[in-house]
């Protein structure tokens, strides 16, 4: 259930994303990353990576949530040369900590991803939100155990 309501998150956050997101880093052939959302809480970006593209050595300074839109192999190699292989399918969400590495689709196929990075915690509430939410203890959603 929360893989699907994430899957479903990101894929809004990519389809409302359309004008306002925005190319960025410097240009790597065969590795597209566009801004979908970025704020002093998250930066949420939809990275796509050719066949055999391999991507500049990089760091994430905080911890990220991948979802999967398009599967594939994506090899990421760590500062001390360490390699993960990733074997992606689509709909898959994978947790990925804070590191420095390169990443190089190993595959045949495009790889597309909505990554979203968690970069400060206790975001304030909307005011309005307040009112709405519900007093006393909470209800469990319809169909959860």
């Amino acid at each position: 259930m929360r893989a699907t309501t994430l899957g479903c998150l990101m894929a809004s956050l990519l389809a409302a994303s359309g004008a306002a997101a925005q190319e960025v880093k410097a240009p790597t052939p065969g590795v597209r990353e566009r801004l979908l959302l970025e704020n002093e809480y998250v930066r949420v970006a939809e990275i796509l990576y050719d066949p055999l593209a391999q991507g500049p050595r990089h760091t994430h300074d905080y911890a990220r949530v991948a979802y999967v839109v398009d599967g594939g192999t994506l090899e990421l190699t760590a500062a001390d040369g360490t390699v993960t292989r990733l074997d992606l399918t689509a709909g898959q969400t994978v947790w990925r900590p804070a590191e420095t590495h390169s990443v190089r689709n190993a595959g045949r196929s495009s790889v597309r991803l909505v990554e979203l990075e968690v970069k400060a915690t206790g975001a304030p509430r909307d005011p309005r939100e307040r009112e709405a939410l519900p007093r006393g203890p909470a209800a469990p959603a319809s169909g959860t155990p």
